[in-house]
Parts: structure tokens; sequence; C-alpha cells
């Protein structure tokens, strides 16, 4: 588990609902901020999401993790 402080909402953004992979992208730029430095060093970031559509919201946070020099997982676990 991981410190809630590790990934904050830096501004909200309008829904992704109807928008295409692109505009989600550009809806999300500058949406987080991550503090790498609530993981210990051989921590392995999980980031899970309820939906996976175009994985705008997952690629974007995967990236910030990964600008700080860390590896990270996407996991989606869905029910129909």
């Amino acid at each position: 588990m991981c410190d809630k402080n590790l990934i904050v909402r830096t501004r909200d953004t309008k829904t992704q609902t109807g928008l295409n992979a692109e505009e989600r992208l550009v809806n999300l730029n500058g949406a987080f901020k991550i503090d790498i430095s609530y993981l210990n060093e051989h921590d392995f970031p999980l980031i899970v999401d309820d939906v996976f559509t175009t994985g705008a919201t997952t690629f974007t946070i995967a990236g910030l993790i990964g600008e700080n020099g860390r590896d990270t997982g996407i996991l989606t676990i869905a029910r129909t």
C-alpha cells in the first residue's frame, strides 16, 4: 500500500466521456503530480483503474512515475 499523497490531482478536468484518445490526453495534461519520495527503493507501483477505455488516465500517471525513473504496472479488473 502506498501513501495517498503519492499521486495528487492538481486541477479538476472535464469528464472524459465523449472525448477521443487525443482529447483525453490533452484534458489530463498537468492534472496530476507525483511525489516519488513516498515510494521505498524496492516498491513497484501498481496503478489500479476500474475502467480502461483509451488508457489516458493510467498512461498519464504511469508516465509521471516513469519520468522519475521508476517502472510501474497497470491493472484493470472488470465484471460484466
